[in-house]
C-alpha cells in the first residue's frame, strides 16, 4: 500500500519541536503514515527526538522540505549568500539522514517569491550556477543515502523553473541522487497537461507533494485524481505522496502562500478528508 503523508503545515508555522509534540499524535490518529518536516530555521526540531517520536507513533519521515525565504538563494547571488544557502542545505540532509527520510525537497535554487526576466543564454548560465552550487550538496546527500528534490514553483512564485521540463534541464549533469519533487499545485497551473508530463518525468521524481488546485484538500476541486495517480503509478515512482497545505492562521506562511481564506472548516477536516480521497482511489 502506497504512504500518504501531511505536512504539518497544514496546522502551524514555524513548525518547531512544540508544534511536532503535539501534531505527531494527532496525524497519527487521522490515519496518515507518513510526515513530511518542513526545515524552516535550523535549530527548530532536534532530529533525534523528532525520529524517536516518529517511531512512537508508527509514522515514517517521508521527507525534509528544505524553506526557500528571501536570502536564501543558490543562484544570482553574491558568494555569501550562496555559502549560507548551502550550508542550510547541509542542515536540512543532515537532519533527513537522521529521521530516516529518504529525500531533501523544495524551491532549493532560489527564494519563494524572487523573480526575474532571463534571455535564453542567461538562463543556461543560472542553471549552470545552480549546478555548480548544489554539487557539494548533493555530494553529501549521497554519502547519506539522501535523494534531492528540486521542486518547479508557478510563474508568481519563480522564474528560475515552473515546469518539470525545466526543472529536468536545470539538474542535467548533478548526480543520479539529484532529481525533482513534483507538486501538483504549481503543475496545474504551469503544465499544459499535468498527466501526460509525468511520463517523461517519471525517472527523476523523488518526492510527491499534493493538493488541490484551490491549495485545498485533493478532492474537493477539478483536477482528475484517479487519471494523475494512475499516470505517476505509470512512472514507477511507489514513494510517499503527502497532502502539503498550509494554516491561514499564521501571517507569515499565510501570506508567502497566497492563502487568503480557510480552505476548509478546519485543518484536521483538510487533512483528514484529503487522506479519505486518495485512499478511496489508491486502496
Amino acid at each position: 500500500m502506497r504512504a500518504i503523508g501531511v505536512n504539518p503545515w497544514v496546522w502551524a508555522s514555524p513548525v518547531d519541536g512544540e508544534a511536532l509534540a503535539e501534531l505527531i499524535p494527532r496525524i497519527a490518529a487521522l490515519g496518515f503514515d507518513a510526515v513530511e518536516l518542513p526545515i524552516e530555521q535550523p535549530g527548530d526540531w532536534d532530529p533525534y527526538r523528532v525520529r524517536d517520536l516518529l517511531a512512537r507513533y508508527g509514522l515514517a519521515a517521508a521527507g525534509v522540505c528544505a524553506v526557500t525565504p528571501p536570502g536564501r538563494e543558490l543562484v544570482n547571488a553574491a558568494p555569501a549568500v550562496v555559502e549560507a544557502t548551502v550550508a542550510y542545505l547541509n542542515t536540512c540532509v543532515d537532519s533527513a539522514a537522521i529521521i530516516g527520510a529518504p529525500c531533501v525537497g523544495g524551491p532549493v535554487y532560489a527564494s519563494v517569491g524572487r523573480t526575474w526576466r532571463m534571455t535564453p543564454t542567461e538562463r543556461a548560465a543560472c542553471y549552470a550556477d545552480f549546478r555548480r552550487a548544489l554539487a557539494p550538496v548533493a555530494d553529501r546527500a549521497g554519502e547519506r543515502g539522501v535523494s534531492i528534490g528540486v521542486e518547479a514553483l508557478n510563474r508568481y512564485e519563480t522564474s528560475v523553473v515552473n515546469t518539470l521540463e525545466q526543472t529536468v534541464e536545470m539538474i542535467d549533469g548533478l548526480p543520479s541522487n539529484v532529481g525533482i519533487m513534483i507538486d501538483t499545485y504549481h503543475m496545474n497551473i504551469e503544465e499544459a497537461n499535468p498527466y501526460a508530463v509525468l511520463a517523461a518525468a517519471g525517472p527523476h521524481i523523488k518526492h510527491v507533494q499534493v493538493s488541490g488546485t484551490n491549495r485545498g484538500a485533493p478532492g474537493a476541486d477539478h483536477l482528475d485524481w484517479p487519471r494523475f495517480l494512475a499516470a505517476l503509478a505509470a512512472t514507477g515512482y511507489w514513494g510517499a505522496i503527502c497532502i502539503e497545505s498550509f494554516t491561514p492562521e499564521n501571517a507569515t506562511i499565510a501570506t508567502a502562500a497566497s492563502i487568503w481564506r480557510p480552505l476548509a472548516p478546519s485543518p484536521d477536516r483538510l487533512a483528514g478528508d484529503g487522506l479519505v480521497y486518495l485512499r478511496s482511489i489508491l486502496g
